[in-house]
């Protein structure tokens, strides 16, 4: 086992990680053949800088692009694509978000505005559809994945087909606004002379640091090795069950995977600086710039594109701003399914479910096209139908 190993460059870390990321791969592929679960092969298929596995490999057709979460890479889809590619004919992958992972980083991506960031991101998403030659895509994003996924919709709405956030974060604007309101109220005691402004306010010095991206978490597990990886031993085992053979049969691979993900990059890492870049302080659930208000409008995807959102059962993320969507679409004739992924999934629900997530994936982003699927049975997700 290679959890816990110390590297002295960064070359040396990422074969490290890359190995890290084979085992994680294989077990899966080991547990779906002890399980009789029909899987695809994951292959790597590193193009124009972005690291990438895929499934199907040579298949033709729209490819369905995945994006992952923060502190995770495309290995955390290493259990639930091999099911669901598994029931299309297409070709899928599972992406390193450019600046993350295995894929390209740049030196100044950790010193970026939002702004910068999300164009980046999504210019270099770009260059990889265009060298695979793909028109458009069916694109897939997990928790802050989504905001990146999102923004490249926004920055080019003709290359995307369908858009499925899991998990999402980022996505709730009503508490910015309440936030902005409250803050206008102190403003103006201050000026009145009835307040007095503080970092230990309401504000607070962590929420000042946050804003700052003083507060990078990549840092403190490179700077604190030992007490990152205990860390991580125990979020592995306290999150992830030991009653299913895809979680528990996983975790010695998983966090090897998580940490070698971490410090593999060593200080130039987009994804150690997301948090501050795209959410407000400690509220994964708010955007910086809220993708409510994004989603919201007519014309934010093309004519015809699917907008559709995946919650695990037990899910920590709220849905109540994406139900906001879901209304809000609704109004305009627009349909937008919220799936709900079963067996006590949460926020990681690809890996708690991979099963339900395939089917529920399936399910919302191909919505009438079932002739891309085989007939392979759709167990264990929940379609819920859009509410006005």
């Amino acid at each position: 086992m290679l959890f816990g190993r110390t590297t002295t460059t960064i070359e040396e870390s990422q074969q490290v990680f890359r190995a890290a990321e084979a085992r994680l791969h294989e077990k899966s592929r080991q547990i779906w053949r002890d399980e009789g679960v029909e899987a695809a092969v994951a292959e790597l298929d590193d193009v124009a800088g972005v690291h990438a596995v895929s499934y199907n490999k040579g298949a033709k057709g729209r490819p369905v692009v995945c994006l992952h979460g923060f502190a995770t890479a495309s290995a955390i889809y290493a259990t639930s694509l091999p099911v669901f590619a598994a029931k299309t004919s297409l070709p899928v992958y599972a992406l390193d978000t450019p600046g993350c992972g295995l894929s390209r980083r740049d030196s100044e991506w950790s010193r970026l505005s939002r702004e910068d960031a999300e164009r980046l991101v999504a210019d270099a998403l770009d260059e990889w559809r265009e060298a695979k030659g793909y028109d458009d895509i069916y694109l897939v994003a997990h928790s802050i994945g989504a905001v990146l996924a999102a923004a490249y919709a926004e920055r080019y709405p003709s290359r995307v087909a369908a858009l499925a956030l899991a998990s999402p974060a980022g996505v709730d604007g009503a508490k910015n606004r309440k936030e902005d309101q409250d803050q206008d109220q102190d403003d103006g005691k201050e000026k009145q002379g009835q307040g007095s402004p503080s970092l230990l306010s309401r504000r607070g010095l962590l929420a000042y640091a946050w804003r700052r991206g003083l507060i990078d978490p990549f840092s403190v597990v490179r700077t604190f090795p030992e007490t990152g990886r205990r860390a991580i031993t125990s979020y592995v085992d306290r999150r992830f069950s030991d009653e299913r053979p895809w979680t528990r049969d996983t975790k010695e691979e998983l966090r090897d995977y998580l940490y070698e993900n971490i410090v593999s990059g060593g200080d130039v890492s987009l994804g150690g600086v997301l948090l501050s870049l795209l959410l407000e302080p400690l509220t994964p659930s708010v955007g910086v710039r809220p993708l409510e208000d994004r989603l919201c409008k007519p014309d934010f995807l093309r004519p015809g594109a699917r907008l559709a959102f995946l919650y695990g059962q037990r899910d920590w993320m709220p849905d109540d701003p994406a139900r906001r969507v879901q209304r809000h679409r609704t109004n305009l004739g627009l349909h937008t399914p919220i799936a709900v992924v079963d067996d006590g999934a949460s926020h990681n629900l690809m890996v708690d479910n991979p099963i339900g997530f395939a089917d529920a994936l399936a399910r919302v982003l191909f919505g009438k096209e079932d002739e891309l699927l085989h007939d392979a049975p759709l167990l264990g997700g929940q379609e819920q139908a859009a509410t006005a």
